[in-house]
């Protein structure tokens, strides 16, 4: 039986541009923790392409950037928002071009809350941080306990290991019908190719 979750993977198709960080945001280490960030989240909000692909300015439905968070188009955020998904907040962001002018104003951070801690640990192989012991560093395969996720989850990050993004796979589906550029799923076996 196949695991109902599987890994959300954002690619750089050909002369789409890469980000670098996120700038005009404190505590972005808050974003891959999954703490709520609605609230008064900054106007200054952006991402500028990053100078390794000085050639690439197109823009796809989701932008791969340094800090791994999902950045959407517009588009992809309605059919995200349209789902009306538990746990999730939209935080607009501006897309900055190679010299500094706006690309877009019409990009969202996909920003996961709640992080599901669901790790079947043992079976992963995970290597803990030494300062924060309950952090996970890297692991060897991705393994989940099914009995410690909400079956109502369709997208989350996993607590104590912010790396992957897990989409529920009816939702997979869906958003490779309408074939959003920039996103594909991979199954959970093929982890830590697509970490």
């Amino acid at each position: 039986m196949q695991p109902e979750y599987v890994l959300w993977n954002t690619f750089r198709p050909p002369y789409v541009c890469s980000l670098g960080n996120l700038d005009g945001v404190e505590k972005v280490f808050e974003l891959k923790d999954g703490v709520p960030r609605a609230a008064g989240f900054s106007e200054h909000a952006r991402f500028q392409m990053s100078t390794i692909y000085p050639y690439d300015i197109r823009l796809a439905d989701c932008l791969k950037n340094t800090d791994r968070l999902i950045v959407a188009s517009e588009a992809l955020k309605e059919f995200l928002e349209s789902h009306a998904l538990d746990h999730v907040e939209y935080l607009p962001v501006t897309i900055l071009n190679h010299k500094e002018r706006v690309a877009s104003r019409e990009y969202y951070i996909i920003h996961l809350i709640s992080p599901v801690d669901c790790l079947d640990v043992p079976k992963c192989g995970a290597t803990r941080s030494s300062l924060v012991p309950e952090d996970i560093l890297d692991l060897n395969e991705l393994v989940l306990d099914p009995s410690r996720i909400d079956p109502d989850r369709r997208i989350f990050r996993l607590k104590y290991y912010e790396r992957p993004v897990l989409a529920r796979r009816d939702l997979a589906a869906a958003l490779e019908s309408r074939g959003f550029s920039g996103l594909s799923f991979a199954e959970l076996t093929e982890y830590p190719k697509y970490k």
